[in-house]
């Protein structure tokens, strides 16, 4: 008898951002929990992560430093199995680097695999959680769970925003979200703009009668950018009409190195207020 497949969730992370209180490990656990998925942790040990020690460059006292944090890295992956295993969550762990591929084309490699990715978005470093995000984003073709340094609260998508143009990397991002957690209750369709109409061939009450048909409540907000930047005025009044959850597309533009973002995707990259499904 065929059953239906296990959701996966693809976790990034180094070990200068592990936290099991804030931030993405704890997301991904909570999300895991949510929707019955198993979730794949990857943990790298990137020295140039942090900075140069203070205490110079001794070859004796760097391969100690690394020993240390390796060390740290392999305890904090045995911290997240041990509360995976207390929530009856599938879990897996990578820790190897492959550096002949590359760190950035390999962890793509390993994530398309997966129905979501969830990083955070840490700065520090040249292969920051921030940066990795990015790259993942618009390499992989899964979506992307970007996650408040300090975001504490327990995960819930009952309520979710989402960010509406009508364009394709719009509805992309609502149907991964739907696919993703079939027990929200209620869609908000957010539409930037004052009473600029969006360029589409459908009224609003046939936009809302197709997610009902889907058992969910439907509703389409309009607000203006009140002298806000798009990324502002989407995040905060996503916070204000109280979303669990942000869908948004990631918008990628022309290639001046791989790709440059489009205003609202850097900013929620950049500093996202609350949860953010991002797809591309």
């Amino acid at each position: 008898m065929l059953t239906s497949a296990r959701k996966s969730v693809f976790l990034y992370g180094t070990v200068d951002t592990f936290s099991m209180t804030e931030g993405g490990p704890r997301l991904a656990l909570d999300v895991c929990e949510s929707i019955g998925a198993c979730l794949t942790a990857t943990f790298y040990n990137l020295e140039n992560n942090v900075p140069p020690p203070k205490w110079g460059r001794d070859s004796a006292e760097l391969e100690a430093f690394s020993d240390r944090r390796e060390a740290a890295n392999l305890a904090n992956v045995e911290t997240l199995r041990s509360e995976a295993l207390r929530r009856s969550i599938g879990f897996s762990a990578v820790t190897n680097i492959v550096h002949s591929h590359g760190v950035v084309a390999s962890l793509a490699d390993r994530a398309r695999l997966y129905d979501l990715i969830v990083t955070g978005v840490d700065r520090h470093g040249m292969l920051s959680d921030r940066s990795i995000a990015e790259h993942l984003l618009f390499a992989t073709g899964r979506p992307v769970l970007v996650t408040p340094t300090h975001f504490s609260a327990t995960f819930s998508c009952r309520r979710m925003v989402a960010a509406w143009d009508n364009s394709r990397s719009a509805a992309r991002a609502l149907n991964d979200a739907l696919l993703l957690f079939p027990d929200v209750e209620e869609i908000v369709l957010l539409v930037i703009g004052g009473e600029k109409a969006i360029d589409s061939s459908l009224d609003d009450a046939e936009v809302l009668g197709a997610l009902q048909m889907r058992n969910v409540q439907a509703t389409i907000e309009r607000r203006a950018f009140g002298g806000r930047s798009i990324g502002s005025a989407i995040q905060e009044s996503a916070i204000d009409l109280s979303a669990d959850l942000l869908i948004m597309g990631g918008y990628g533009h022309s290639r001046l190195r791989e790709f440059l973002l489009g205003g609202a995707t850097a900013s929620v990259l950049d500093q996202p207020m609350l949860p953010v499904l991002l797809s591309h």
